[in-house]
């Protein structure tokens, strides 16, 4: 996993008596800080503090982090992609409409922010010369507002930006944050797990990262996995999650909360083992093995749900070497009849489906497949030494 940023975090200076109150703006102003006006806003337990900016302000303290397009490495930034089209628009609105309205910008400190709260609940945030912020939500308001800004001065005397500030150990929490403010917004599922904080999706990461299989082929941000050539990435996270989830609970269709209630149980060194012997057993270690039609369906998210149910042991373990091995032996290929319940005709093509039905029916040929053949080999060594 990546380093871990620490943030700052927002001194406050509770129910000051006014003489003290007072003393402490002006040895603010005295420094050159920035003194603005405060609301304090609580969710429940939580405080936040809530203020205005000019835009010329605005971008000089607030730092973008934003994701890159694709990844195929845990993505240190913290939020999504920036979208030059959404930026634009809203950069167009902001100079254009007569009456624009705007959502608060959320941010959160790199640097500590001293806050002063009077008897009153009046209260003051001081900004130094140093102050920087992580954009926690907001980000293509900043960028819009830096750039209308530098198309027009006068910016400031038409804008007064809404803040919310809020406070986080870590840019882990912060992530975190922005998922949970990004409810409606339309994040990648890729994305959902990269920046959760969540256990499932701690555990999902920690298994890409500790596979040999899939680290370095899995993409953390994209909707899709590039499919072209040799390229890399193979999978997405959201299809490793789905795969975790599959093993975890013996269901293709399992849910998250379903599949969080067995996590505590999860030996994440075994499973790891056996990703990777199963993967060699199919020869992926083989750059140009990853194009092989033999072996395409464990390049789609449902192959990997597939996988998931199938390397759960008999007892709900992680299954043992021989079983491993004999799935490897498997034909999985995108067409193979080995799994017929995946497959229908389309016209003059066959298409895979995908729904939790249809791969439940698909393990079952597996496992029966397996005993078949495990019945075989069992005939043949007795064979052998009646022989």
């Amino acid at each position: 996993m990546e380093p871990i940023a620490q943030t700052n975090p927002i001194h406050v200076a509770d129910n000051l008596p006014p003489d003290e109150f007072e003393q402490k703006l002006s040895a603010h102003q005295d420094e050159g800080a920035i003194v603005l006006p405060v609301v304090v806003s609580r969710f429940k337990s939580r405080r936040a503090f809530s203020f205005s900016l000019p835009p010329s302000v605005l971008k000089e303290i607030a730092e973008l982090d934003s994701l890159p397009e694709r990844s195929s490495e845990i993505p240190k930034g913290i939020n999504r992609p920036l979208l030059e089209r959404h930026f634009r628009a809203i950069q167009t609105y902001a100079l254009n409409d007569p009456t624009p309205v705007f959502a608060p910008i959320v941010l959160a400190p790199k640097r500590s922010v001293f806050v002063g709260i009077g008897h009153d609940g009046a209260g003051f945030v001081a900004l130094d010369a140093d102050a920087r912020f992580y954009v926690v939500d907001g980000q293509h308001r900043v960028r819009a507002f830096a750039e209308a800004y530098g198309a027009n001065q006068n910016l400031d005397a038409e804008y007064s930006l809404p803040v919310l500030l809020i406070e986080e150990a870590s840019t882990v929490e912060i992530r975190a944050d922005f998922i949970d403010l990004s409810k409606t917004l339309r994040l990648t599922p890729s994305i959902r797990v990269a920046l959760g904080n969540d256990p499932l999706s701690l555990a999902t990461t920690n298994l890409v990262q500790e596979s040999g299989t899939f680290k370095g082929r899995v993409e953390f941000v994209a909707a899709n996995a590039k499919k072209t050539g040799d390229a890399v990435p193979i999978w997405t996270v959201n299809g490793v999650a789905g795969f975790l989830k599959s093993f975890l609970t013996g269901e293709p269709g399992a849910r998250d909360a379903e599949a969080m209630k067995i996590l505590q149980h999860l030996n994440s060194a075994e499973l790891v083992g056996a990703l990777d012997q199963f993967f060699a057993e199919v020869g992926y270690s083989q750059v140009g093995v990853w194009k092989d039609p033999a072996t395409e369906l464990l390049r789609t998210p449902s192959g990997l749900r597939l996988l998931g149910v199938l390397l759960r042991g008999t007892d709900g373990a992680v299954a043992d070497a021989e079983r491993i091995a004999a799935l490897g032996g498997l034909d999985w290929s995108a067409t193979s009849k080995a799994w017929p319940a995946l497959f229908v005709v389309d016209g003059e093509k066959e298409r895979t489906i995908t729904g939790a039905a249809a791969l439940r029916s698909a393990a079952q040929s597996a496992e029966a497949k397996l005993a078949i053949a495990k019945e075989s080999d069992a005939s043949a060594q007795t064979e052998k030494e009646a022989a």
